[in-house]
């Protein structure tokens, strides 16, 4: 008989029967639900579908058992990640609501989950609940500070909320602010992808709503000013992805673990438009060159040097794919603190101390800069 006790214990109705009874006054006997799922975590995906069963108080106690349980064992979360986002944040109960946002706070993300996560928190800082919107900013927090390239425009949501929310989230506010500041820059440990179908997705993560800036796309060097400025937006988003479907070299990710988190365009030089009608940037001689003419660096990941790192990345893929001579054209910056937005075509230390060499200036501030790899031909 004792054998039987304990096989029932863990199974998915006796751990569901200890949430069952009274009311929402009481979390009943979800702490003991919790020491059996950490006990048999194969259990743990009950408590996720009883958040779903539309009985208020079975759906309450699951949640709260769930979000105490993933407290204490975070990787519990981890194959449940799709389900969490999309159904279990749905629930039209705030208490379910407030567990989930805490539980979305942990999860381990991919790239496109990112987006999705940050899409539901939004939503749950417009919750009617101001409990809801306290673990809303709480989960921002909490993923900012795993993806560096998040913090600021975190941070800036946060002083939004605090300065119109209720006084306990203004103090949750204070702390997150404080916590998100001292975080120490991560090491950045660069991986490198070309973009493709299958890496589209994140480039979509990576340039966000306003295709990195004012509707670019990355696609500013390759049409005229005329058809750019006609094109702007979600014109531009397509074009650049019909390029992606005819299989082109267009640039190269930058990855920091799985999040993309940097772009360098790189392509021949004849598939940039603009460049052959530039008199500052014309050919220097008639070596055939791949040209790298933009770079767009997630906020987060900038004024850290990682331009130079992503150039060194850009080169080695370039000796790796038999490509001889990469040119680019960097500016001079006119002033110390130079805003990103003029910064886009990289900055001439960057590609220095990446081992480029200075090759022409047919204007003070924009000189052409060349990296031979190792398939460059000797001068005879």
């Amino acid at each position: 008989m004792p054998s039987k006790r304990r096989s029932d214990a863990g199974s998915g109705p006796a751990l569901l029967a200890l949430l069952a009874g009274a009311d929402r006054r009481s979390i009943g006997r979800s702490g003991e639900a919790v020491q059996v799922v950490l006990a048999h975590p194969r259990l743990f995906v009950h408590l996720l579908g009883a958040t779903l069963s539309g009985d208020p108080v079975l759906s309450m106690r699951a949640a709260d058992a769930a979000e105490k349980a993933s407290r204490a064992r975070p990787g519990l979360l981890t194959p449940h990640a799709r389900m969490i986002l999309s159904d279990i944040s749905s629930v039209d109960q705030k208490e379910v609501r407030w567990h989930a946002a805490q539980l979305i706070g942990r999860l381990s993300l991919s790239p496109g989950d990112v987006r999705k996560a940050l899409d539901v928190l939004e939503r749950f800082t417009l919750d009617e609940s101001s409990i809801v919107r306290t673990f809303a900013m709480q989960a921002l927090a909490d993923i900012a500070l795993r993806h560096p390239a998040l913090r600021e425009r975190t941070a800036e949501r946060i002083v939004s909320l605090a300065r119109t929310g209720t006084p306990a989230m203004k103090a949750r506010g204070k702390k997150l602010l404080k916590l998100l500041s001292a975080a120490p820059a991560a090491r950045v440990q660069l991986t490198f992808k070309p973009l493709t179908d299958r890496t589209w997705k994140d480039f979509e993560t990576l340039f966000g709503e306003r295709g990195a800036c004012g509707g670019c796309w990355c696609m500013s060097w390759r049409q005229s000013r005329a058809e750019y400025a006609a094109n702007k937006g979600e014109k531009n988003k397509r074009a650049m992805r019909r390029l992606v479907r005819d299989a082109r070299q267009l640039g190269i990710l930058a990855y920091d673990g799985r999040t993309p988190v940097g772009w360098c365009a790189l392509a021949p030089r004849e598939d940039f438009t603009r460049l052959a009608s530039s008199r500052v940037l014309r050919p220097v001689d008639d070596t055939p060159v791949w040209s790298i003419p933009c770079f767009f660096l997630a906020k987060g990941y900038r004024r850290r040097g990682l331009s130079s790192e992503i150039l060194k990345g850009v080169v080695a893929y370039c000796n790796g794919k038999g490509i001889p001579v990469v040119e680019a054209y960097p500016i001079i910056p006119y002033a110390p603190d130079m805003p990103a937005a003029f910064a886009w075509t990289g900055m001439l230390s960057a590609f220095l101390k990446a081992g480029f060499r200075e090759e022409r200036r047919w204007s003070k501030a924009r000189p052409i800069v060349r990296y031979e790899t190792a398939h460059a031909r000797p001068l005879s």
